[in-house]
């Protein structure tokens, strides 16, 4: 998925988004396929549309597709099994804003073959029904957002996917019966994608990875983020868990060193330890797993480390270390990293020379090396093989040199910014309309001269152009660049340059 909006820079890319389908609550294993509705289950789904109090009445309408005129089958919401049987498998009731909750009469929990539940986003306010454990074939269930609490669904022991997460917008605390993560958990022995982020479970933490380790053996994803967690997994129990691919533990207060074992979780793809207090030295082993494709440590200002040689059969699509105490050179081997697509290590204690090997990464999308010490020139290359640039970042740095020919030839870049280093020569303005999706340009305090030809200067030329962001300051500028075409400059900063005449 390419990046489409980088001023708000998210990281959507290959291995981000494998964590989005991953604790999806695996909604594209639920097919649909046509036939006749079964009557009993038409009749459940009525009464069930009339059970609900809506937040507004507009909510209410959008079960308004559900009319006893037509097949249940093919309902909003409605999923139906192979074959033809026209059992009701799946039901998605989320974003309803639905108040209040269930009772344990009502016509959901009758829905005896649905294998997909889908509520988060409701205002539900009140325990999980108990009735809930009469669907007995529940496989893919997602609470999340939907303000439920207590410890009913573990007597769901068929579940392979639980989401009972939170968010920024909707937090709250995890309430059990009994106030143990184990109890939640114990009879879950199918589970293999569990989220409970944005959940206090800060009474659970001393046993947490215990709990885990010891009753969800086919565990794969498991995101924990924002859980006020303070104790890391010292405990290599964890280990019995081989199957997990993605570890989401960030924005927690560990305040504590990674162990070396995460190393051995041969399968992880995504580990996310962002903004966690970590210390220490991080195990550098741990980079050199070779399924590894996200890890993210950014925002750990007291974690030391430095990188690894990475081989050519690695996996690394995103690789994030901004502001956090790594340093050392970037290793030539990362040229070896054919799927990397996202690189920040800005304000990290990275210098020496930018690798000419980065040269050949050709799915290259976002690259940040600001606020360091890189020196040297910038490789002549860069961008040369990756087309795909959207970001380049080398800002206040100690690059030497003219800026290569080749950046100016991406037809994809977005944001450039090469601010405060020691860059000289020239930069024809004439060169820049064939950035035609650059909204964010910054050579500001280097020793460059952009020049601009009467000869080639065409209003016609810089109509494509868009920018959000211009600034040219100590550029040596002569004369204000044609601008009659930015409706969307918000910055504009041509300090410091020799501008004489009529504006």
């Amino acid at each position: 998925m390419a990046v489409s909006q980088f001023s708000e820079m998210k990281p959507y890319t290959l291995a981000w988004s494998v964590l989005l389908l991953f604790i999806s609550m695996g909604t594209t294993h639920v097919q649909s396929v046509s036939g006749r509705c079964r009557e009993d289950q038409q009749s459940l789904l009525l009464l069930l549309k009339h059970e609900p109090n809506f937040h507004h009445s507009s909510s209410q309408q959008k079960l308004a597709g559900w009319n006893a005129s037509t097949d249940c089958c093919d309902w909003p919401g409605i999923r139906c099994d192979h074959g033809g049987l026209g059992r009701v498998i799946s039901l998605d009731l989320s974003n309803k804003s639905i108040l209040g909750g269930f009772k344990n009469s009502t016509a959901l929990f009758s829905l005896q073959y649905l294998g997909y539940l889908d509520l988060s986003n409701n205002y539900f306010e009140t325990t999980i029904p108990r009735a809930l454990a009469n669907l007995t074939n529940l496989r893919y269930l997602n609470l999340s957002n939907s303000w439920f609490y207590g410890q009913t669904i573990s007597r769901l022991t068929n579940l392979v996917s639980l989401d009972l997460g939170g968010s920024e917008v909707i937090f709250r605390r995890l309430e059990l019966e009994n106030p143990n993560l184990a109890v939640l958990v114990q009879n879950l022995t199918q589970l293999t994608h569990l989220r409970l982020d944005f959940m206090d479970l800060s009474s659970q933490d001393k046993d947490w990875s215990q709990a885990l380790s010891s009753s969800l053996p086919n565990l794969q994803v498991l995101s924990m983020s924002h859980c006020f967690l303070s104790i890391f997994p010292t405990d290599p129990s964890l280990l019995k868990l081989q199957s997990l691919s993605v570890v989401r533990l960030d924005y927690n207060f560990f305040s504590s060193t990674v162990p070396e074992f995460f190393a051995d979780l041969k399968n992880l793809a995504i580990l996310n330890l962002t903004n966690c207090g970590l210390t220490g030295t991080f195990p550098a082993k741990i980079f050199q797993i070779l399924s590894l494709e996200l890890i993210d440590f950014s925002y750990n200002s007291l974690l030391k480390g430095a990188l690894p040689y990475f081989p050519q059969n690695h996996s690394m699509a995103i690789l994030k270390l901004q502001d956090t105490n790594f340093g050392g050179v970037l290793p030539p081997s990362m040229g070896n990293l054919g799927n990397l697509s996202w690189v920040d290590v800005s304000k990290c204690n990275f210098g020496g020379s930018i690798p000419k090997t980065l040269d050949s990464l050709a799915r290259l999308e976002y690259l940040n090396l600001s606020f360091k010490n890189f020196r040297g020139l910038i490789p002549p290359s860069l961008g040369f093989v990756s087309r795909n640039l959207v970001h380049i970042d080398l800002s206040n740095n100690q690059l030497e040199g003219p800026i290569p020919h080749s950046i100016f030839e991406l037809g994809r870049l977005r944001s450039l910014s090469l601010s405060s280093n020691r860059l000289s020569g020239d930069v024809q303005w004439s060169s820049i309309p064939k950035l035609q999706t650059l909204s964010i340009l910054d050579l500001s305090y280097n020793n460059l001269t952009v020049v601009q030809e009467a000869t080639n200067f065409s209003n016609d030329n810089y109509s494509t152009l868009s920018f959000e962001k211009l600034l040219l300051a100590s550029c040596n500028l002569r004369k204000i660049p044609e601008l009659g075409y930015q409706s969307r400059l918000t910055v504009l900063d041509l300090s410091d340059n020799n501008i004489d005449g009529v504006v």
